[in-house]
């Protein structure tokens, strides 16, 4: 059977697909047309994500209809707020999140004895669920309590990912901070690293999901992912550089405490982000926020505008109005294309470490920055390399997720 596979949610749902093919020993297709079964899983968490679901189910339900051996199984985060099956009674059957396998093995015949734990290319998933309510999101309110994987299972996954010549790992989770919670002993997320980055051909590895508040409380963990070699990116998350709006988010820790932890890990390369318009922003603290951005030089920051998502805290507040929300989203926007451009001149004609990845790219060291090689370029992926930044060919939209820095360069060494 060929099984095509559509994720409006995040990529945690994507490492559970590729277990779940490795289990059900399926073939994946990339045309619609040609599938015997669907897989369509949903997000949860905004408010416009749950807009999407009638349209994606219209579309299913016409396929549906055209092939009546058309199995469609949908699910994900949104399987728990809204009842799929139950709401779409022309569906095969719906899974619960991160729950794909256990939800679709009534369907479906596995082999049990398979104990490997495949990876969605170079990602391992280490830890699922949030114990957290922060005021903007729905994961604390929903059915999503801390799943860890064993440290064991971890490296023997890690291990596998290496083998299939994906050197650059990437650690999956939802809050990797809270990684342990839920393990016997006293098994946290510094543990994991140090047995990870022990694991032989691994070139760097990628965190994702760092939670501030809950480094503010690990000096031992911030200072171990700041010295490690091997650790190369991060995901952290600000969220907001107000502290009224922090309070709002019912996040603990302090501006200060943000940006100490920035510094911190100042020669990481971070992924992490500004919400713009969530309740308790006001014109004066925004430009506040925009000081300290310009101040700090937090080039490399993400923005995304606050979407009053239902059932959070966050929806029980006085809202900002959507036109001032958008109005300092591109004042953001223009400030950010600002300080790129001044990080770029800082750069320009400097020689500066690249390391080549599985994306089959050239990632600054200690930047936020690529280089696209030419495509007959041969280069083993982890190796490093200096180059002198020539040139700039292009700052990405601000709207892009990665907001890279595209440069040219030449290799000097």
């Amino acid at each position: 059977m060929k099984v095509y596979y559509s994720n409006s949610g995040c990529a945690i749902h994507n490492i559970e697909f590729s277990r779940f093919m490795v289990k059900a020993k399926l073939v994946r297709t990339r045309y619609i047309s040609e599938a015997d079964v669907i897989i369509q899983s949903f997000c949860g968490i905004s408010s416009d994500s749950f807009k999407e679901i009638p349209y994606y189910m219209t579309i299913l339900q016409h396929l549906k209809e055209t092939n009546p051996s058309l199995q469609i199984f949908v699910g994900g985060c949104a399987e728990g707020p809204v009842d799929l099956a139950k709401k779409y009674p022309f569906i095969t059957g719906s899974f619960r999140r991160c729950k794909m396998i256990e939800d679709l093995g009534k369907f479906f015949q596995y082999d049990d004895s398979e104990k490997a734990l495949p990876t969605y290319w170079n990602s391992v998933l280490i830890e699922s669920g949030c114990a957290r309510h922060c005021g903007f999101c729905k994961t604390g309110y929903m059915d999503m309590p801390v799943i860890s994987t064993p440290i064991e299972d971890v490296v023997k996954a890690v291990e596998f990912t290496v083998e299939q010549h994906h050197p650059d790992i990437v650690l999956m989770a939802e809050n990797s901070t809270e990684y342990g919670l839920d393990l016997p002993g006293k098994v946290r997320l510094l543990d994991l690293l140090k047995a990870v980055t022990k694991v032989d051909g691994v070139k760097s590895i990628y965190l994702s999901a760092l939670c501030i508040d809950e480094l503010v409380h690990s000096p031992d963990l911030v200072d171990y992912i700041a010295n490690s070699p091997l650790i190369t990116k991060i995901q952290l998350e600000i969220q907001s550089l107000i502290p009224a709006v922090r309070r709002n988010m019912r996040l603990t820790s302090s501006v200060d405490d943000v940006l100490q932890i920035l510094h911190a890990f100042r020669n990481k390369h971070i992924d992490t982000n500004i919400m713009v318009g969530y309740p308790g922003e006001t014109d004066s603290a925004f430009q506040k926020q925009l000081d300290l951005i310009r101040a700090h030089h937090l080039y490399y920051v993400q923005f995304n505008q606050y979407d009053n998502t239902p059932l959070v805290y966050g929806s029980t507040l006085p809202q900002v109005p959507k036109p001032a929300s958008s109005r300092r989203l591109l004042e953001l926007v223009d400030v950010i294309n600002e300080l790129k451009e001044e990080q770029f001149s800082k750069w320009l004609g400097q020689t500066m470490p690249f390391m080549f990845t599985s994306e089959k790219r050239f990632e600054m060291i200690g930047g936020k920055a690529i280089i696209l090689p030419e495509s007959k370029f041969q280069c083993s992926v982890g190796t490093i390399v200096n180059m002198k930044i020539t040139g700039l060919d292009s700052i990405v939209t601000p709207f892009d997720n990665y907001q890279y820095m595209v440069l040219n360069g030449r290799i000097v060494s």
